[in-house]
């Protein structure tokens, strides 16, 4: 870089610096209220109203829009909905004020052939699409807010028909196939030519520069990335205090335990306990472990042909939850195990009848029961859901593979219960919900896989929740914790969690408590002692 460049950026950065500071001048107090927009049908709580106040700030700021990172279940996607009627508001009041001052016939310098809209465009995953639809029909007066769904084979393509929505809602995958735009990965976006936002609760990041996703809110010069790494994220005390005012001056975020200056918490919830059920395997399942983790960790040895979860590490060995989920690798070549010495002149007599091939099952050249490897097999951790379940149901007098596993057993039960998980279509996931929040004879228990409902899903139906697998990162269980636990839960929640001892679980433990203390630091801007997880970090695995 040449000293130009240099004193070039050294000045555009000092800039934004002085700009930035000054923006946060204006910025409404954490107390401060705004009406509820006309048109909306039910009353904002007060945190919402507060989220509105400073969304709207936001939006007259340069540059616009920001990114509102409530914790799950604070009524995010009902904020943004009175974020859109505000504004579309205040957009035709300006509209109308503008058409008196012109006299009829003129021309405007701005007009072009491009289409200009003034609707707002949700990119969300492709199981919230119907939710953002429910939820405007739920909340907003009818005829108020036109909504269009763009996804599908027979989706409109003409720019003019799609400009006269006020919401065009579609999924991150549409739109990175027909719009040469960056996505934000973290929450569901809302974007339009003059209004950019999102609205997301991933808390967890991995490093400082997952911040650098802002960059669609094109605060110059910090969404160059090798700006960003040389006046942000660079280690250095000047380097955290500006990420601190870029999080001050771009990002709200509040949760569930925060009180606000009176001591009160923002929302009244009922208490949330959390149970960890330390469980011991069996000692069929501890051959397995055993068999499995030292393929997983042994140098020298091929690698499953499973896609790893995590740094090469099968999910059969980081979950464990039952053997039936081993049957592919079971049938996977690999080196056999170590036999006994070949028979001699001194080799001892036949050994003790054993299962015979047929009942058997070949995992790394050690053969185990075939019975261990069925979908009625109880495994620990099931024989454990199972016992909590029965209990719970008393009480009250009344993975994909993993799910269906669980579900056999459910049905050996007598509990009504339903899945959704990949396989699900989006509108099926919400008339699953739905029947099972609102009817009586709707499923007893609903079976969510990690990956297709740790987002946007409000099951306050329940207010148990069973956690069978682990993560290494807990944002993705906090966020399915939050499925039950948030704003309309009117029943104390439970949150039970499964670990086995003596298993990678409990070390995946250790790793989810770094992994959280370093999103903490990067969102408070406090710097940290933790810049990011080691590689030592990752070891204590094997």
């Amino acid at each position: 870089m040449t000293n130009d460049r240099l004193l070039a950026v050294k000045n555009a950065t000092c800039e934004a610096i002085d700009h930035l500071h000054k923006s946060l001048e204006s910025c409404p107090d954490p107390e401060s209220e705004v009406p509820d927009p006309r048109g909306i049908k039910v009353s904002l709580l007060a945190h919402q109203r507060r989220a509105l106040a400073w969304l709207l700030w936001r939006e007259t700021q340069n540059p616009c829009g920001g990114i509102l990172a409530d914790d799950m279940g604070l009524g995010k996607t009902l904020t943004i909905i009175s974020l859109i009627l505000a504004q579309k508001r205040k957009t035709k009041e300006k509209d109308e004020k503008k058409e008196e001052k012109e006299p009829d016939g003129w021309i405007s310098k701005t007009d072009s052939s491009v289409v200009v809209s003034k609707g707002t465009l949700i990119i969300c995953p492709a199981s919230l699409i119907h939710h953002w639809t429910r939820e405007v029909d739920r909340h907003v007066k009818k005829g108020l807010l036109t909504v269009y769904l763009y996804h599908g084979a027979g989706r409109e393509k003409s720019a003019k028909v799609l400009a006269d929505y006020d919401l065009v809602v579609t999924t991150y995958s549409l739109v990175s196939k027909e719009i040469p735009v960056q996505r934000e990965e973290a929450g569901e976006s809302a974007k339009d030519p003059d209004h950019r936002g999102a609205k997301g609760a991933k808390s967890d990041m991995g490093h400082k520069h997952e911040l650098l996703s802002v960059a669609f809110l094109r605060c110059s010069p910090f969404d160059e990335f090798k700006l960003w790494k040389a006046q942000v994220d660079n280690g250095s005390n000047r380097g955290r205090e500006r990420l601190n005012l870029l999080t001050r001056s771009l990002l709200l975020r509040r949760t569930k335990d925060q009180q606000d200056s009176t001591g009160r918490p923002l929302v009244s919830l009922p208490s949330r306990t959390c149970e960890v059920h330390r469980l011991k395997l069996s000692e069929d399942e501890q051959a397995v472990y055993d068999v499995v983790f030292a393929r997983s960790s042994g140098s020298g040895v091929r690698p499953f042909s499973a896609p790893p979860d995590l740094l090469g590490l099968p999910a059969a060995v980081q979950r464990r939850p039952h053997p039936e989920q081993l049957n592919a690798l079971s049938l996977a070549p690999g080196p056999p195990a170590p036999g006994p010495p070949a028979p001699g002149p001194s080799a001892p007599g036949p050994s003790a009848p054993g299962p015979q091939p047929a009942d058997t099952v070949a995992l790394n050249g050690t053969r185990f029961p075939s019975r261990l490897f069925e979908d009625a097999s109880e495994s620990t951790k099931i024989s454990a859901l199972t016992s909590q379940l029965m209990a719970i149901r008393d009480q009250s007098d009344n993975q994909r593979s993993m799910l269906g596993i669980v579900g056999v057993h459910l049905r050996r039960m007598g509990l009504r219960h339903a899945v959704i998980d990949g396989s699900v279509s989006p509108k099926r996931r919400m008339d699953l919900v739905e029947e099972f929040n609102s009817s009586p004879k709707g499923p007893q228990v609903m079976l969510v896989s990690l990956c297709a409902g740790g987002v946007g899903l409000n099951l306050i139906g329940g207010n148990h929740l069973f956690l069978i697998d682990m993560h290494w990162n807990p944002a993705l269980e906090d966020q399915a914790c939050d499925r039950i636990y948030r704003v309309g839960q009117q029943k104390d929640v439970t949150i039970h969690r499964f670990v086995c001892e003596g298993t990678v679980e409990e070390k995946i433990s250790t790793l989810q408590a770094k992994k959280k203390e370093l999103a903490q630091n990067v969102l408070s801007g406090t710097g940290s002692t933790v810049s990011k997880l080691s590689l030592a970090d990752l070891k204590i695995i094997f």
